[in-house]
């Protein structure tokens, strides 16, 4: 989630952006506020797995030495059909015209979606050329979790419909702002699903363009996309339902035996670790008032400071146990 905010190609919300008219390296320019959010949740993880490897008990710490298995990659083929689908993308290789088809002047070339044919041209040949042995015994690939997340997300965008319509009646009324945009959107991604609700808050934001003075982004006022983006990716990452890879993580962790928190289990802990870097990026990077920046960078200091008293406490213990192992 937060590592795909670069291109339209790293998360489903900047894709449906990108569909609108957002040019694909426009992302570039939310490189500050990735690397804050990442460097954040990275220093936060290198102190939990001190806590956690403090708890480890010796046998485990054991297999560890003895036990190593060197990386290797299998399947090197696989990346040439990676590179056909990211240069459709990124190279604007066109679709259906639906604007041409809609206002009844079309060519043949308008009704063929050459993007989705170069899309199942590279499955077709991953698929029959690719190394079957990485795929079906090295990652044992299984339809289980694919089926599982594919109908869970049938009931949610069916019920979704009802909330988003709800959503786009309302919105005149609310208190449309680049702090309230990011909350809006980040609090709705979070539990309807990123890419929809991406697109929900774009089309708000660009009918606020019409009269905008600012600079505009596909008719979007770019502080106002900034905040969208910045919402819809990385509070996508708030619950399993967030975003359909989320989900399908659990079910495939679940599916090779190892244990997942709960819905409300994931929650808790994404309260815990990950909305204190989010609210500091918010203050930082979105908000305007100096003032608020300064408790951006208090919450800042708090989250670095956790994860180095983690460091420092279990750390010990961490050598300690290697010792006696």
């Amino acid at each position: 989630n937060c590592g795909g905010l670069l291109t339209p190609l790293g998360d489903p919300p900047l894709f449906m952006g990108y569909l609108r008219g957002v040019p694909f390296e426009w992302t570039f320019n939310l490189l500050p506020e990735w690397l804050f959010v990442n460097a954040l949740t990275l220093i936060t993880y290198f102190g939990l797995d001190h806590l956690r490897y403090s708890q480890e008990r010796p046998e485990a710490l054991q297999r560890d030495e003895s036990q190593v298995d060197p990386i290797r990659v299998h399947g090197k083929l696989n990346f040439l059909f990676l590179a056909v689908i990211i240069a459709a993308v990124a190279l604007n290789v066109p679709s259906l015209d639906l604007h041409a088809i809609d206002a009844g002047h079309a060519t043949a070339a308008s009704w063929i979606p050459w993007r989705e044919l170069l899309f199942i041209a590279a499955c077709l040949g991953s698929y029959f050329l690719g190394d079957r042995w990485a795929r079906k015994t090295g990652n044992q690939f299984t339809w289980g979790p694919i089926i599982e997340v594919a109908a869970i997300f049938v009931g949610i965008f069916l019920t979704m419909i009802p909330a988003l319509k709800f959503l786009g009646q309302v919105a005149p009324k609310l208190p449309l702002n680049d702090i309230t945009f990011f909350l809006f959107s980040g609090g709705l991604s979070s539990v309807l699903d990123n890419a929809p609700t991406y697109a929900t808050f774009f089309e708000m934001a660009r009918v606020l363009g019409e009269t905008s003075t600012d600079t505009l982004v596909a008719g979007v006022p770019e502080s106002y996309l900034v905040a969208i983006s910045l919402g819809a990716v990385f509070c996508g990452a708030l619950t399993y339902i967030g975003n359909g890879p989320n989900f399908m993580v659990k079910a495939v962790a679940e599916n090779f035996g190892v244990p997942m928190p709960s819905f409300g289990g994931y929650v808790v802990k994404s309260f815990m670790f990950l909305v204190p870097s989010l609210l500091a990026m918010m203050c930082l990077f979105i908000a305007e008032q100096w003032w608020v920046k300064v408790i951006g960078a208090v919450l800042t200091a708090a989250i670095v400071a956790r994860a180095l008293w983690l460091v420092l406490k279990h750390g010990k213990a961490s050598a300690a146990a290697e010792r006696d192992a």
